[in-house]
């Protein structure tokens, strides 16, 4: 009571101050300066319900056996992502938990969360006994494991798998062969092959035998016998790894206290979860009520203080608005003074306002920011950008798109017409409007209708882009976002590529930049994604995946496909490989009846496969894959594209 006191005594003395001072200056009621009050301590009320909310959310998780899971873990059913760390996601079904890691899944057998070990096993080799019938593996891919967070512990040793063999001598079946392998069998096509696996110590005395594919894996060292007969259980018992890297030493003295450890994604920082009603467990345990007292005072003062400094900012920005509003061309920033060099035309926010009709139309939003149509005073008709909430990361995108923007031109990039100062009401940034939507909308959304996009259409689209993402690539400037949904489309289907808030300008000596990652589901490339290195190479994975989507008109990333098919470049790779890419070929494009558009889509798969290779050393650059779609355009092979590559 005495506190709730003191806080509307303290109200009204605040109230009349504001109101003497600045009646005839400030434009804000006193009423809502009053309402502000009143409603504070229910604003505070809520933050500490939605506190107790997350804390309540983190409680450990059970999955089958597994009980008592807790952080870097996070359950992907049942709990938000802040409840641990983003590459500790779990997903729990039918009992079974599972993970991902460098986009491979892994079963997880067991958990110590004391020693920080896990004990894993890839899905698609767990499992695989002498005797059973199941498929080979559909990537040839060895086991990897993130090293940013996990590592081998010594209980593990590295074993190869070998598929399509020839026979093996009779004197690796004799009993004075000191070899330990074992001899499996897994379908091909509906066919049995034999399959071996052996140490990699003893590979090399395997020389002899010629094999078409391999594996390699781990396997837990001291559950593999010298005898043959026991190497099977290396795929059955999984190899171990002990992870690290996400502040535990933190999340102990959290725990210690009675907290909950969390993960706050939007700044890459560890945080601790508590209730409000378990403050008495927290290191200082000496609340009373008089302490409470006295913080719930200085809370009040500072919020006050908040409210007379927001109001007198306020103030000095509507002034500031005018006096831009006087002067069109002046410039209040000099980030933004020196992007008008390169030719950035500046507006004023009640221009825009107007022309966008109070923000009517809306042509599409994102993750930071909405775009809507307008048009200008002199018919010029334009996308106008405008960010959600503009704070210091916001402030870096629209810099990074400006200054990116002003200085590189070129017909299939989307043009940049100005924008509004930073100490403007809102930050805004003005594009050409291009009138026909995005790719994306004609492949996956409202106006994807049948033989809306024909072949040559598509075709072109891919020149165009690839020919503006090679001369972002000779600016030095990676793209970074690469996507059917920045692919914009004009009213001639020519592509115009857009988006540059991720874009990453690089010097001139360097190919290579180590960076947190960025981008979209699906179109990420899983090498930059795991070890941050961010190349031009980056971009190329990036288009390749856009190239899958104009052959096959399936969404990049979908969960309601199969596991091993829900990002498409992993369908992609694995139709590719197994000449099985027609079956997901979007035949309204005519591949069944027309002969040249066949032999195009097939090169420009094998195109796209080269594009998709896990490592960027393996990937062509945007130069080579712009001259090799241009060659298929004009009906030539190009030289390094086999189009003989299904029948």
């Amino acid at each position: 009571m005495q506190l709730h006191f003191n806080f509307r005594l303290l109200q009204v003395f605040i109230s009349k101050v504001i109101m003497e001072k600045y009646q005839f200056q400030i434009s804000l009621s006193f009423s809502f300066i009053t309402n502000i009050f009143i409603f504070l301590p229910l604003f505070l009320s809520l933050f500490h319900i939605a506190a107790d909310e997350m804390y309540t959310s983190c409680a450990p998780f059970r999955c089958g056996d597994f009980t008592n899971i807790t952080y870097p873990f996070w359950n992907l059913n049942t709990q938000s992502s802040y409840c641990g760390h983003p590459e500790f996601m779990v997903d729990c079904q039918n009992g079974r938990l599972t993970m991902e890691m460098m986009s491979q899944k892994f079963y997880i057998l067991h958990i110590n969360q004391s020693s920080q070990v896990l004990r894993i096993a890839r899905d698609d080799l767990w499992g695989f006994l002498p005797g059973d019938k199941l498929s080979c593996p559909k990537h040839y891919i060895n086991v990897k494991i993130d090293s940013h967070f996990f590592h081998y512990t010594s209980n593990n040793e590295m074993y190869t798998i070998l598929y399509e063999c020839g026979s093996l001598p009779n004197s690796y079946f004799s009993p004075s062969f000191q070899i330990s392998f074992e001899v499996m069998d897994c379908y091909i096509e509906g066919k049995f092959n034999s399959v071996y696996i052996v140490s990699n110590s003893k590979l090399a005395d395997f020389s002899a035998v010629k094999c078409e594919n391999s594996i390699e894996v781990p396997g837990k060292y001291n559950s593999l016998p010298n005898k043959s007969s026991g190497m099977k259980d290396i795929l059955v018992e999984g190899f171990e790894v002990r992870w690290n890297g996400v502040e535990e030493d933190r999340c102990h003295a959290c725990t210690k206290y009675g907290g909950r450890c969390g993960y706050k994604r939007e700044e890459n920082a560890f945080m601790c979860l508590s209730k409000r009603s378990d403050t008495s467990k927290v290191p200082s345990r000496t609340w009373n009520w008089k302490k409470k007292l006295i913080v719930g005072v200085i809370s009040t003062v500072l919020a006050a203080l908040a409210v007379i400094t927001s109001i007198y900012f306020y103030e000095r920005h509507n002034i500031n608005s005018r006096n831009l509003s006087l002067q069109p061309f002046r410039l209040d920033s000099q980030r933004i003074s020196k992007s008008q060099n390169f030719g950035v035309e500046h507006f004023i926010f009640k221009d825009l306002y107007k022309a966008t009709n109070n923000f009517d139309k809306k042509l599409g939003d994102g993750g930071s920011a909405e775009v809507f149509y307008g048009k200008l005073l002199d018919r010029r008709e334009v996308a106008v950008k405008r960010f959600f909430k503009f704070g210091l990361n916001k402030e870096k995108l629209f810099l990074n798109e400006i200054n990116i923007l002003a200085r590189t031109v070129h017909p299939n990039l989307v043009l940049l017409h100005g924008c509004t100062s930073l100490k403007s009401r809102r930050v805004l940034v003005v594009y050409e409007y291009v009138r026909n939507g995005s790719l994306d909308d004609h492949l996956h959304g409202d106006k994807a209708t049948p033989n809306n996009l024909p072949w040559n259409i598509r075709m072109r689209i891919a020149v165009e882009t690839a020919g503006a993402l090679s001369h972002l690539h000779a600016s030095n400037i990676v793209h970074r976002d690469i996507k059917t949904n920045n692919i914009l489309l004009d009213a001639e289907y020519h592509a115009k590529v857009a988006d540059f808030g991720f874009s990453r300008p690089f010097p001139d000596d360097q190919s290579r930049v180590f960076t947190n990652p960025r981008g979209t589901s699906g179109y990420v490339d899983p090498e930059y994604n795991g070890t941050h290195i961010l190349s031009y190479k980056s971009d190329v994975f990036s288009f390749g995946v856009v190239l899958i989507e104009l052959i096959t008109s399936l969404r990049a990333h979908d969960r309601k496909r199969k596991d091993d098919e829900v990002n498409l470049y992993d369908m992609a790779i694995n139709r590719i490989q197994n000449q099985t890419l027609h079956g997901i070929v979007d035949h309204t494009l005519g591949f069944d009846t027309d002969s040249k558009v066949r032999q195009m889509i097939n090169g420009v798969a094998e195109l796209a496969f080269r594009c998709l290779q896990s490592s960027c050393d393996m990937r062509p650059t945007m130069e080579v894959v712009l001259q090799c779609l241009k060659n298929l355009q004009d009906e030539n092979e190009a030289p390094a594209v086999q189009v003989q590559m299904m029948k």
